[in-house]
């Protein structure tokens, strides 16, 4: 959980830009030079008076506001803000009135980011409550801002109300809709390439360059879509923008800079309603919040990988085909609904149709990881299956012979994407995707392979986090009881049992 940087509120500085009225009350000059004076609370007295006998003073608002932002009173602040807005006040103050309630918000966010982060340090009520006063105070000024309701909605779960939680993520949900939609209408995604987009959209009007002190960069295209604005945030991952996030036709009411503001989309709160929903047994709900998950973050593997599951799991298997083979139709070059595919039919042991589906994926991305492992496993369990008939027919007919040459291509097809999945940054030291290889050279009986493969596995062991040991562990003595190597194997196992 990040707090907002500042830069918004730089936009002014000094002081407010007063014009009284040409017949100033009483009380309205009585408050205006105690609030000359600092005396503060005097002003206030007197400012009320105003109003109480003219509601309609938007001036007397105007000098509420600036009392209670120099007290770090927002709330009073923003109610303030909020009727000097409704108010006759002239432009220069509205503006001013504008930039005050994004201090407001952005100080509500801060403050209710520190309270909550102190909540989980300390477990303290007062904190909780505080970072939830402030979150409510975001909310009531700048609704369209979903940070907050996710920020309510982890806070309700880490104190139990689950019910809570799912409304506020709900919210959430509700309030992203109009970008959710706008993106899926328009094929977009994100962690699609810029390049990607401009094919789409086209050029933007215009673009704005940031770079951080780190040397990162990020860029904000600005569109114009349907006569209303789009603005898509990107940052560089090598030598490809990614987008991040999105935000069309933000509210006309706010300030230029604040609806141009970086926004990042956010599928935390979605994959916690598809969690919540499911330990419910609200197995629809869940489907649908997985899906949506899916449809923002193709690119995420945990995204294909739960809704895959989860269709098994209901049983709508059929459903889930029909879904994914019409968007390989409607969309032929989106490389995710082709892996998509292919995993849900290799999770239906449709080894051989699951291959086809990964080759389409290929032929987009060669370099596709996530595919170049999963087909991989698809050419070693199609292999498995070939192997397990041919055992099926010795047990049956002693007299049969197995032919191996019936399923050593498939390993030799899956040794060399496993191969192909090592050389990209996701799985360049994966002990897993090692373990796969070493037990295909194994059963190839490919020596040198092997021994290649195990002399990177031992490299590894001091980067295998400790969660992982136990699994990384269990391959290597796999290994080495292949091969024999008892004095190698005893110390593996005595680091295992030591876990």
């Amino acid at each position: 959980m990040k707090k907002i940087a500042l830069s918004i509120l730089m936009l002014i500085v000094g002081t407010i830009a007063f014009q009284g009225f040409q017949c100033a009350s009483r009380n309205m000059t009585t408050a205006k030079v105690a609030y000359n004076n600092r005396d503060y609370d005097k002003s206030i007295e007197y400012l009320k008076m105003e109003l109480a006998a003219n509601p309609n003073n938007g001036e007397a608002y105007v000098y509420l506001t600036e009392i209670y932002m120099t007290k770090n009173e927002f709330a009073l602040a923003s109610e303030s803000a909020k009727k000097a807005l409704q108010s006759n006040i002239d432009e220069t103050q509205k503006n001013t009135m504008k930039i005050r309630i994004n201090q407001i918000w952005v100080e509500a966010y801060n403050e209710g980011v520190e309270s909550y982060s102190k909540y989980l340090e300390t477990k303290q009520q007062t904190h909780i409550d505080k970072a939830m006063a402030n979150f409510d105070l975001g909310i009531s000024i700048r609704p369209e801002i979903t940070d907050f309701y996710n920020f309510k909605g982890s806070a309700y779960e880490v104190i139990g109300d689950t019910l809570k939680a799912i409304q506020q993520y709900e919210l959430f949900v509700e309030k992203s809709m109009k970008d959710i939609s706008f993106a899926k209408e328009n094929g977009l995604y994100y962690d699609m390439t810029r390049r990607a987009i401009s094919d789409k959209l086209g050029k933007p009007k215009n673009s704005q360059v940031k770079s951080s002190p780190k040397g990162d960069t990020s860029i904000t295209d600005h569109f114009v879509i349907n006569d209303k604005d789009l603005f898509l945030f990107y940052d560089q991952d090598k030598a490809n923008y990614m987008l991040k996030g999105w935000r069309y036709d933000p509210p006309m009411e706010r300030l230029e800079v604040e609806r141009s503001q970086r926004f990042n989309m956010n599928t935390t709160p979605i994959r916690a309603l598809a969690q919540l929903h499911y330990v419910r047994k609200e197995f629809d709900a869940s489907l649908k919040y997985i899906q949506l998950f899916a449809q923002i973050e193709p690119t995420n593997p945990e995204a294909n990988t739960s809704l895959v599951a989860l269709y098994q799991e209901l049983g709508k298997t059929d459903d889930a085909l029909k879904s994914v083979d019409a968007l390989t139709k409607s969309d032929p070059k989106n490389k995710y609904a082709w892996a998509q595919y292919g995993d849900l039919l290799q999770n239906m042991s449709r080894y051989q149709e699951s291959i086809t589906k990964y080759e389409k994926a290929l032929e987009i991305d060669p370099t596709y990881e996530f595919v170049l492992r999963n087909i991989a496993s698809a050419y070693k369990n199609l292999a498995g299956d070939v192997q397990r008939k041919q055992q099926d027919k010795i047990e049956s007919d002693p007299k049969y012979k197995p032919d191996y040459e019936e399923y050593f291509p498939h390993l030799r097809k899956s040794a060399e994407y496993f191969t192909r999945a090592m050389k990209t940054p996701e799985f360049a030291n994966d002990f897993q995707v090692m373990g796969e290889l070493a037990n295909i050279y194994t059963v190839l009986d490919q020596a040198n392979e092997l021994k290649q493969i195990l002399n990177k596995l031992e490299v590894i062991e001091s980067s295998i986090p400790n969660n992982k040991r136990d699994q990384y562990y269990l391959i290597l003595m796999k290994i080495y009881g292949d091969l024999k190597e008892s004095q190698k194997l005893q110390e593996v196992r005595a680091k295992y049992d030591n876990l």
